[in-house]
């Protein structure tokens, strides 16, 4: 029976890529999607200023394949890596990520790790418990801590950027959320790298930009890297942002190639515009950035536990950050 082979080597393929016209084994397209990545950073420019990545891994297949790769070209583009790991307090399902972790962290010989527990920080069940007083969702809540952690930690390390796993679907699936529900200013913060703000905001990088969502997938399969493979159990059933996926999916099925397209034109449409989020100013409890002179985690945290929080999360990672080098 007749198979198709790779462009490359003439074994078997494993994967035909149709809007890069490429039938791949393997191993080589586990060097396409490290050869891709690196393309983006450059042309992106996302570590060009950015030396010293603070890469954030949650255990999922994204992030984690995202550690992978930039692991791979540490050397070549002289990168040095500081992994960090939230334990979200979200039951066996953040045990199972923390062992994932921890696990890639070994296979990589990769360190520093800093792992933080949200227990040690938030009273009670931690995160769900905080969502439910505030009365919001349990992804809108968790989203706000991750990312007021993760800049605490990159400001600790004195990191140049964070590095997210956001893929191209997740970027255009915001993006479509934000057009059609209003906050195109949000859109801003969406692009391959987003700057800081000095002495407030360290600068997120985005190397997975162009990459596929089931092209991480796929990478995490074949490069046999340990990963969660279930949902988060307080993921909706069916997200706006899901809905879009399942739009922009068909519409690269009927048009191979759209996805990187829109992503390019996403990227052109938005450079040189300028964020109307207004003024950014130090919280005056931890010194992280906030729009009224507290910040959205010291206000949600002093409206349920009476204290603002920020203070003690800056001093447990600066902790979890000198047990790690040990």
């Amino acid at each position: 029976m007749y198979s198709v082979r790779c462009k490359y080597c003439g074994k078997r393929a494993v994967v035909s890529l149709r809007y890069a016209m490429l039938n791949l084994c393997g191993e080589h397209y586990l060097n396409y999607i490290i050869s891709k990545v690196e393309k983006t950073i450059k042309r992106y420019r996302l570590v060009e200023r950015s030396k010293r990545l603070l890469v954030a891994v949650s255990g999922g297949k994204d992030s984690s394949v995202l550690t992978h790769v930039l692991w791979s070209l540490k050397s070549k583009l002289d990168l040095e890596i500081v992994l960090f790991h939230l334990h979200l307090g979200l039951g066996e399902y953040s045990n199972k990520q923390e062992r994932a972790v921890r696990e890639l962290a070994s296979l990589l010989a990769a360190r520093p790790l800093i792992v933080v527990y949200a227990r040690e920080i938030l009273p009670g069940d931690g995160i769900p418990e905080l969502a439910l007083k505030v009365g919001r969702s349990t992804c809108s809540v968790c989203g706000a801590v991750k990312r007021y952690l993760m800049n605490v930690a990159a400001m600790a390390v004195r990191a140049d950027a964070i590095a997210t796993g956001h893929n191209t679907d997740d970027i255009l699936a915001y993006f479509l959320k934000n057009l059609v529900f209003g906050g195109e200013e949000y859109s801003l913060k969406l692009t391959p790298r987003t700057e800081g703000l000095d002495g407030l905001a360290i600068a997120r990088a985005r190397p997975l930009y162009e990459v596929y969502e089931r092209e991480t997938l796929l990478y995490a399969i074949l490069s046999k890297i340990p990963f969660v493979h279930e949902e988060c159990p307080f993921r909706p059933e069916r997200s706006i942002e899901e809905v879009n996926k399942d739009y922009l999916n068909r519409l690269e099925e009927r048009a191979p190639g759209s996805k990187l397209r829109l992503a390019r034109r996403f990227v052109s449409m938005v450079t040189g515009s300028e964020s109307t989020i207004g003024e950014v100013l130090a919280c005056r409890y931890c010194g992280m950035p906030s729009r009224s002179g507290v910040c959205t985690f010291c206000r949600l945290t002093s409206r349920v536990y009476g204290e603002p929080l920020g203070p003690k999360a800056v001093d447990i990672i600066k902790a979890k950050i000198l047990e790690s080098k040990t």
